[in-house]
C-alpha cells in the first residue's frame, strides 16, 4: 500500500497558454497561397457543455444510452472505490503507474446496486486543452442480473449471472461530453463544489472535462446477504491512461431501480472528509496543482479534515495583518464542525479544543491534529505559519459508525432503528453511528419486540429475536447476562447465529449464558429482564 510519501510530488509551476508563432519563408508562403500547408495539431479541444446541475441530470452515456442522475439527498457511505476485493470501505488511491485495477464496492445496508457508471474526468491543461494523443482505455467486469420488483430487495443466487467482460471501452479526447468544470456531481452534498479527486481545492479553479460509462455491472454488497461471490461481489474495473500529461481521475456511481431514493442514480464514492475512496492517475506534467495535501494518497479508506486551505509554503500567500504585528510570530485558528476537539501541534497538546486561536506562534511548518471521543480522528494537516498573517484551519468530524447485527427465527422480519423504517431485514447488518439507539423488529402478526442497545466501534451490538407461534419473542443482547437456566434453546444454537453467540458446547458446561427477555400476551417492556420462557415447540 502507498503511503503519503510515496505519492507526494512536486508539480511545476503553471506555465502562461502557448503562444504559436509562424515565420515563414518564401517558399513556405507559396505553400500557403497554394492551399496545400496545415499547421500540425498538438492539441484537442475541451468540451463547452458544464453539467447543468448536481442533480436531476440525464447524463449521456459514452457507450450508448441514458442514465438518470436523481441524488435527492445523502449518498456518500455505501459506495466506494478499492483496491483490494479484501478492503471494501476502499481507500484513496493517487498514482503515477499507468494501468491498474480497482473495485466498486457496496456496504450500504440495501447491499446492491442495480448498474455501476464510471465517471472519467481528466484536468484540462492551462491553456485549456487536452492532450491529443490522449487515450484511455476501460474495461470491467462484474454480475448482471434483471432488476428486482420489490423495493430494496437485493437479488438472489439464481438471479445474478457473473459477466467476466461487461464493458470495454476506449476513449479519446474527442470523446469527452461534460466540461468545463472544476466540480463532481454528488446531489446537495456541497453542491457545485464538491471535488473531482481527494485533496482538491476547488476553489482553485481547476478544470475538468468529463465523461460517463456504464459498466453494465452491478454490486452486490455485505448486506446483500449472498456469499462466495467472484471479486466478493465487486465490480472489477480495468484502466489505461496513455498521453496524459495532467491528472486523470475515477469516480463511481450506483444506479438502483427500486429503492428508497427512487430509480436513478443516487449514490457516488465520497472524496471528502472521512470515509474517503477514490482512484486518479497522474501524468507526467504533475496532476493536482500541488503537492498531495494531508491525507491524500493511500490512506485506507482513512479520514481527513477539510484541509484544503493547507497548501504547500510555494504557493500560499498570507492575508495583510495588522502592522503592530510582531514579525516573526504568526497565529492560527483551528475550528473543527462539531466543535469540542482537543488540538494537537507536533504531536503536544495544546491545552485547549476548538473552537480556539492559537496566538503568537513561531513562523514555520506545522503539522496539526484534532480529536474528540466518539468522532474518527481526521487525517493531520500540514500548515505554514506565516509572520504578521492569521492561519485559518477547519475540520469536519465524522461520528465513528458501529453495527448492529439484527437476527431472528425465522428471518426475513423489518428493522427499525429509533423509529425508523431501515431497508435491511433479518438476517443483516445495520451501519449506525455509534451511541445509545432503540431496535424493533416486526414479523407479520406477531407482536413487535423493541430493545435499547448500545452501539460501539470496538465491539458490535446484536440483537436475536425468535417469533413463536404461542406469540412469545426471545431476544438475545450482547453484554447482558442472567443464570444459565435461562440458555437459549438448542435448536437456537447455530452457526448462523450472530459473532460471539456462546455455541452448543459452553450452554452444555452452564456458563453464563445472555440475557433472554419473554415479551408475549400483550405486553410491551423494553427496560429490563422478566420470566422466561422457552418456546415448546422449535420453529419449523
Amino acid at each position: 500500500m502507498q503511503t503519503r510519501q510515496d505519492i507526494r510530488r512536486t508539480i511545476p509551476k503553471r506555465t502562461p497558454a502557448r503562444i504559436l508563432q509562424c515565420a515563414c519563408t518564401a517558399g513556405v508562403v507559396l505553400l500557403l497561397l497554394c492551399g496545400i500547408c496545415a499547421a500540425p495539431v498538438a492539441a484537442a479541444d475541451v468540451p463547452l457543455t458544464p453539467l447543468p446541475d448536481v442533480k436531476h441530470v440525464t447524463l449521456a452515456l459514452q457507450n450508448g444510452g441514458t442514465k438518470y442522475l436523481k441524488f435527492d439527498g445523502g449518498g456518500l457511505n455505501s459506495l466506494h472505490i478499492t483496491t483490494s476485493t479484501a478492503e471494501p470501505y476502499g481507500q484513496v488511491t493517487m498514482t503515477e503507474t499507468t494501468t491498474g485495477t480497482f473495485y466498486a464496492s457496496d456496504t450500504g445496508s440495501r447491499g446492491f446496486d442495480d448498474d455501476i457508471v464510471l465517471m472519467v474526468a481528466v484536468k484540462n491543461r492551462a491553456d485549456g486543452t487536452l492532450p491529443d494523443d490522449l487515450r484511455i482505455t476501460v474495461g470491467a467486469g462484474g454480475y448482471q442480473w434483471e432488476p428486482m420488483p420489490e423495493l430494496n430487495q437485493p437479488p438472489g443466487m439464481g438471479d445474478i449471472t457473473y459477466v467476466a467482460e461487461s464493458a470495454a471501452v476506449t476513449l479519446t479526447a474527442g470523446d469527452f461530453t461534460y466540461g468545463p468544470q472544476s466540480w463532481k456531481p454528488a446531489g446537495d452534498n456541497d453542491p457545485f463544489n464538491y471535488p473531482i479527486y481527494y485533496g482538491q481545492n476547488v476553489a482553485a479553479g481547476e478544470d475538468f472535462s468529463l465523461l460517463f460509462v456504464d459498466l453494465h455491472a452491478g454490486t452486490i454488497g455485505l448486506n446483500s446477504g449472498l456469499s462466495g461471490l467472484i471479486d466478493a461481489g465487486m465490480v472489477r474495473i480495468d484502466t489505461s491512461v496513455e498521453g496524459c500529461d495532467t491528472l486523470v481521475s475515477f469516480s463511481v456511481y450506483g444506479w438502483c431501480k427500486q429503492s428508497n431514493q427512487g430509480e436513478g442514480i443516487s449514490w457516488t464514492n465520497r472524496l471528502s472528509g472521512a470515509g474517503s475512496s477514490g482512484y486518479a492517475v497522474a501524468g507526467s506534467g504533475g496532476g493536482g496543482g500541488g503537492d498531495a495535501p494531508a491525507g491524500s494518497g493511500s490512506t485506507g479508506g482513512g479520514n481527513s479534515g477539510d484541509s484544503s486551505d493547507a497548501v504547500p509554503a510555494s504557493s500560499y500567500i498570507p492575508p495583510s495583518a495588522p502592522a503592530d504585528w510582531d514579525s516573526s510570530f504568526g497565529a492560527l485558528n483551528v475550528t473543527s464542525s462539531p466543535g469540542g476537539a482537543a488540538i494537537f501541534i507536533d504531536e503536544v497538546a495544546v491545552g485547549g479544543t476548538t473552537n480556539m486561536t492559537i496566538e503568537t506562534l513561531p513562523s514555520g511548518l506545522y503539522i496539526v491534529r484534532v480529536e474528540r471521543e466518539g468522532y474518527e480522528t481526521p487525517d493531520d494537516a500540514v500548515v505554514t505559519i506565516r509572520d504578521n498573517a492569521t492561519k485559518s484551519l477547519h475540520f469536519t468530524l465524522i461520528p465513528k459508525e458501529g453495527v448492529i447485527y439484527v437476527y431472528s427465527d425465522p428471518t426475513g422480519a423489518e428493522v427499525w432503528v429509533d423509529g425508523v423504517k431501515t431497508p435491511v431485514r433479518t438476517n443483516g447488518v445495520v451501519h449506525i453511528p455509534c451511541g445509545n439507539h432503540t431496535v424493533r423488529m416486526n414479523y407479520g402478526e406477531f407482536l413487535a419486540v423493541e430493545r435499547n442497545v448500545t452501539v460501539s466501534d470496538a465491539e458490535p451490538a446484536t440483537v436475536f429475536v425468535s417469533f413463536t407461534e404461542g406469540g412469545t419473542s426471545l431476544t438475545w443482547m450482547q453484554g447482558t447476562h442472567l443464570p444459565t437456566k435461562h440458555r437459549l434453546p438448542r435448536h437456537l444454537l447455530s452457526p448462523g447465529l450472530p459473532p460471539g453467540l456462546p455455541g452448543r458446547s459452553r450452554a452444555a458446561t452452564g456458563a453464563m449464558l445472555p440475557f433472554l427477555a419473554e415479551c408475549g400476551h400483550g405486553c410491551s417492556d423494553s427496560s429490563g429482564p422478566m420470566h422466561l420462557r422457552a418456546p415448546r415447540t422449535p420453529p419449523g
